[in-house]
């Protein structure tokens, strides 16, 4: 007996849609670094301020860990955000989330090593509530972190041998 074309291709497609593959970040270039899975890297693109903030407070964090550190390069490295579960089903998370934004800043020494620092910029308000732009009147809208710290227990699910979302990486 032979089964129609139709039913078969059918029937691949339900099969391949149902697969679960490997449990693990589904986002572009993601790879591990000092212990944190951090998706695609490159060069701070944001306003020369922004970066000034972020970085500034990465190399301070870093040094306070380090006795000496004489920084070679720097990257931002995105935040994954899509991971697939050991069932299958995919969860997702966003790098903002109201006031904050989570980014990891890579740090490149002059002896080789490289560091990962998780931080937590915080978004300026207008002391009436609503985000503060910089430039005030330039082609905005660009947020300028009032403030970025180092918090390592907002990025636990993005450590090696965590369990993002509940489950096994």
């Amino acid at each position: 007996m032979r089964t129609p074309l139709a039913i078969l291709l059918a029937t691949v497609h339900i099969v391949s849609g149902c697969a679960s593959g490997p449990a693990g970040w589904l986002d572009a270039d993601v790879h591990v670094v000092d212990g944190y899975w951090v998706g695609a890297e490159s060069e701070c693109q944001l306003d020369d301020r922004v970066c000034e903030i972020i970085i500034g407070e990465a190399v301070r964090t870093l040094e306070a860990a380090i006795p000496v550190v004489v920084v070679a390069d720097t990257s931002i490295a995105a935040v994954p955000g899509a991971y697939r579960m050991a069932t299958g089903e995919t969860a997702a998370t966003e790098a903002a989330a109201g006031i904050l934004t989570r980014t990891f800043v890579m740090l490149d020494l002059v002896d080789g090593s490289r560091h990962v620092v998780p931080l937590v910029c915080y978004r300026p308000t207008d002391g009436e509530g609503r985000p503060a732009y910089f430039p005030a009147n330039g082609p905005g809208p660009l947020i300028v972190p009032a403030e970025c710290s180092s918090r390592d227990d907002i990025f636990e699910s993005w450590r090696v041998g965590s369990e993002p979302f509940g489950e096994e990486s």
